[in-house]
């Protein structure tokens, strides 16, 4: 009985932290999990038809949406923590909050890419629009993430260029 009572509260625990984290993007989680399993299922169907069906390649496909999870869990919470320590330190760290959905971002719209290549290997006619469509989002998220570690080498200039100004005084 005691050792399932603390089962009961490590589990809810976590479920709590998990519900607070992600409770705002169930939707985009779902969709995403629906996409780690079409590409399993697709990536299957493509290796069957080339002949080339492996269940250690299998596993290896399991294990690395699993990693996929854990690297969205790594990065909200890490994101998430550094705001709140951002605050708590004195430093903007707002930006932080960003680090979450853009690795959430980047791993959707690099699912939909592969279950669309795995399509297209199996002979699905998919549509080309879809095709450069995911290829410009997935531009645009790079450039996005560019551009932000652009503007904060900016920044970090900038703030140098300040620390300068106020010892030369």
């Amino acid at each position: 009985m005691r050792l399932s009572g603390g089962y009961n509260l490590f589990a809810g625990t976590v479920l709590t932290v998990l519900a607070e984290t992600f409770h705002q993007y169930a939707t985009v989680l779902a969709t995403f999990l629906i996409f780690n399993i079409l590409d399993w299922i697709t990536g299957t169907c493509k290796a069957r038809f080339a002949r080339l069906e492996s269940s250690i390649d299998g596993l290896k496909g399991i294990c690395k949406k699993l990693g996929y999870w854990v690297l969205i869990l790594v990065a909200f919470l890490t994101g998430h923590n550094l705001c709140a320590l951002g605050g708590e330190i004195g430093v903007d760290l707002s930006a932080a909050g960003y680090i979450g959905l853009f690795t959430l971002a980047m791993l959707v719209v690099n699912e939909a890419r592969s279950i669309t290549e795995n399509l297209v290997e199996m002979g699905v006619a998919v549509p080309e629009v879809f095709i450069k469509g995911l290829a410009i989002a997935q531009s645009k998220l790079d450039v996005s993430r560019g551009e932000a570690s652009e503007k904060k080498d900016d920044s970090e200039k900038e703030e140098d260029s300040e620390k300068e100004e106020d010892s030369e005084k």
